[in-house]
């Protein structure tokens, strides 16, 4: 069985890039497409000269076919296995090699990916069976069913099915009629009506909630299916496909497809089969993609296949669609024209949600069924999945306030260090032993208390169902130690993890989803905390201070930045040989002394606060403190915090915490990140700004303390989704 591994290395064992290895575009696809199942960068040059020999299907098949069993008798079955289906893709419906070579081919993949007997259904369908394997999880946090489209087999799916399983869903991949072994065994062709096989799928598992995913034509079958099968709440086009016919002809000029659809609407099958029986004895290609259609479809001649292929269409279905849907689109798609996507969006009327991705050059992601960074794509739908799962939870908690949720506020002490730090407990009210909840620490910037402005945040972090503790520093407002208002960036670090520790010991709190909240000089802070403590589960740094030193030397300038250090070198002389404590303010306006910030806007923020919500708030810190400010930098740490999921934010025009310096600290940091840029300055992420900048933050840092704290249990437990 093949072995659960981390997600980042499943979408990193992908490779990207899409090559010119055949002047053929057909074949050319197709090699990249096999590539891309392998990722051995030896195929490129194997497949290029083996390529320059084939000028033709029979020849390419035939190299292909010698190519593959060579490669398999070196020892390398899964290479050998993706030669072996590109030849197998160009043999003709009636070639006898061609169904033995499928089954030898699916022998291998299968050989490969160490899939067990127990991982493979014959599912009961009408007179015969549907091919189907299924992958779950540990802990599943939902399940996932997919199908591929018009030439592929469930078999090919395999790599993206363990993909979806590490992300953690229970992944289901079918061959439905016209598919696979379905139709090569079975005996079943190709139908329009796809909410059929996908009830006997829904029906034989016994699933009542899924995100169904159709590939390439599976894209038009998606849709279709989706359409009449309530169990479906989740849809996925894995590309867009909204008329199979068009598609077809797109390689006719448009006077040859019109006339065509003119003989399909006439009846005149005489003059169609006539017209294709000349262009077919042109064109192998053409030749082998018309007795490729008749034998999916099961029909006779081209006129019947192309009257068939009239029912494969989405634009009178789709106004039935009430899911959430996710339409995936490559710019330069040489199958599917690119107008079919707006065609789609425009008939979705009914959906709950639609979500479009147009893949480009640039991604390297811009072909059918983004071959060339299959990686992305799936990266994509997952992360589209679970956003919804994140909405599905706010959304829930949206509904428990607007019952009037009861949020306890309770007055609570820890210890830290040699003293006890003074807090907030915000809980929800479902919080019980029985019912743990994650919790999030949170404490202020430079020389804050928390009255200031921090409730408003943790009471809606609490209405998310996440317990919170805000707590103000030793020595600051509330909390003991002395000497008061010394500002010591490693106390305070250590203050963070006082009250990670408290938190873990309450029994209201699941001490596996614990996540850390800092602003200003504490979103510096939490990165260093994230990054070294392995309780912290998420992570939210608002217009954090990344470096102390190079902000400030950028902000004063060197002769300045010198005379600081100057100052810092007479007080530590000071308090060697005089002892005791010297203070200077926290806040100055300009051009009125010196101050650890000399600004109006932090003028206004922490006298409107002093004056009004923050009584405990005094304008000084310590002398001694500027020394261990200065060589605060604990963005140099942000390496270390992956996998650990991390949210920055950001105010573009922040002259307190540079946005350039958060961005280069956030390009540092690994996945899972995101990074929010909000309008205005420094302070207008509070709550004391009442600006959309604060609501957009606090929601942004909100929606990820869910996804990432809440989500992945509540989903487990069949709570959301």
């Amino acid at each position: 069985m093949t072995k659960n591994i981390p997600l980042e290395n499943r979408l990193a064992s992908f490779p990207v890039g899409y090559y010119t290895l055949h002047p053929d575009a057909s074949i050319n696809f197709q090699m990249n497409r096999f590539y891309d199942w392998v990722g051995d960068p030896s195929m490129l040059t194997e497949m290029r000269e083996a390529g320059a020999f084939a000028q033709d299907y029979p020849t390419f098949t035939q190299i292909f076919l010698e190519l593959g069993e060579k490669t398999i008798a070196e020892g390398n079955i899964y290479k050998g296995a993706a030669y072996l289906r590109m030849a197998e893709f160009f043999l003709f419906a009636d070639d006898p090699r061609k169904l033995p070579t499928l089954r030898r081919i699916i022998k291998l993949l299968l050989l490969h990916h160490q899939v067990t007997e127990e991982q493979h259904f014959r599912i009961p369908y009408e007179s015969a069976w549907l091919s189907a394997y299924r992958f779950t999880p540990p802990q599943p946090k939902g399940t996932l069913v997919a199908f591929g489209g018009f030439d592929s087999y469930c078999e090919e799916w395999l790599p993206a099915a363990f993909t979806f399983r590490d992300a953690g869903y229970d992944t289901i991949v079918f061959d439905g009629p016209g598919q696979g072994l379905t139709l090569e065994e079975a005996g079943l062709t190709m139908i329009p009506e796809w909410e059929k096989p996908v009830k006997a799928v829904l029906d034989f598992f016994q699933l009542d909630d899924v995100t169904l995913v159709g590939e390439s034509l599976g894209g038009e079958l998606v849709i279709r299916a989706a359409a009449f099968e309530p169990r479906v709440q989740r849809v996925i086009a894995y590309d867009i496909l909204t008329d199979v016919l068009e598609t077809n002809l797109r390689n006719f000029p448009a006077s040859v497809g019109e006339q065509v659809r003119g003989w399909l609407e006439s009846g005149n099958e005489n003059a169609l089969n006539a017209f294709f029986e000349q262009a077919r004895s042109q064109s192998l290609l053409l030749d082998w993609m018309l007795k490729q259609a008749n034998h999916v479809t099961g029909t006779q001649t081209v006129f019947e296949a192309l009257r068939h292929f009239q029912r494969f269409e989405t634009a009178s279905i789709s106004p039935k669609v009430t899911q959430d849907v996710l339409l995936l689109a490559g710019s330069e798609d040489h199958y599917v024209p690119i107008h079919q996507l707006p065609d789609q969006i425009a008939t979705l009327t009914h959906a709950r949600s639609l979500t479009v991705h147009v893949f480009t050059p640039y991604e390297q992601a811009q072909n059918h069924v983004q071959v060339g960074n299959y990686g992305l794509a799936l990266r994509t739908m997952i992360e589209w999945i679970e956003s919804l799962q994140v909405r599905g939870v706010v959304l829930a908690n949206r509904d428990k306030k607007e019952r009037t949720m009861i949020i306890d506020k309770r007055d609570v002490t820890f210890k830290s260090g040699d003293t006890f730090a003074a807090g907030w407990f915000f809980l929800p009210e479902h919080a019980t032993s029985e019912t743990r909840v994650p919790a999030v620490a949170m404490a202020h910037g430079l020389g804050a208390v928390k009255e200031m402005y921090l409730e408003p945040f943790a009471r809606r972090f609490a209405e998310a169902g996440i317990a919170v503790l805000v707590f103000d520093y030793r020595s600051f407002g509330a909390s003991g130690g002395e000497p008061r208002q010394r500002l010591f960036p490693r106390d305070q670090i250590e203050d963070y993890r006082s009250a990670l520790t408290w938190l873990s010991l309450q029994p209201e709190i699941d001490a596996d989803r614990l996540g850390v909240w800092g602003s200003s000089f504490s979103g510096g802070h939490v990165l260093h905390v994230a990054a070294y403590d392995p309780r912290v589960k998420a992570v939210v740094s608002q217009v954090g201070a990344m470096d102390v030193h190079q902000i400030t030397l950028a902000a004063v300038g060197a002769e300045q930045f010198a005379a600081l250090e100057q100052l810092t070198v007479q007080e530590r002389v000071r308090h060697a040989t005089e002892g005791g404590e010297v203070y200077i303010p926290d806040i100055g306006l300009p051009g009125q002394g010196f101050a650890l910030q000399t600004d109006q806007e932090s003028y206004d923020f922490a006298r409107g606060a002093q004056a009004t919500i923050a009584p405990s708030w005094r304008n000084e810190v310590t002398m001694s403190s500027l020394d261990a400010i200065l060589e605060h930098a604990p963005a140099k740490s942000i390496e270390l915090i992956a996998p650990r999921p991390l949210l920055m934010i950001l105010a573009k025009d922040d002259p307190i915490s540079p946005p350039d310096s958060i961005r280069a600290a956030f390009a540092r940091a690994g996945e899972p990140k995101r990074l929010l840029e909000v309008e205005g300055g420094h302070y207008s992420v509070y709550p004391w700004s009442k600006g959309q900048s604060a609501d957009q933050a606090s929601q942004a840092a909100t929606e990820w303390f869910a996804e990432h704290l809440v989500a992945s249990t509540a989903m487990g437990n069949g709570e959301v989704g």
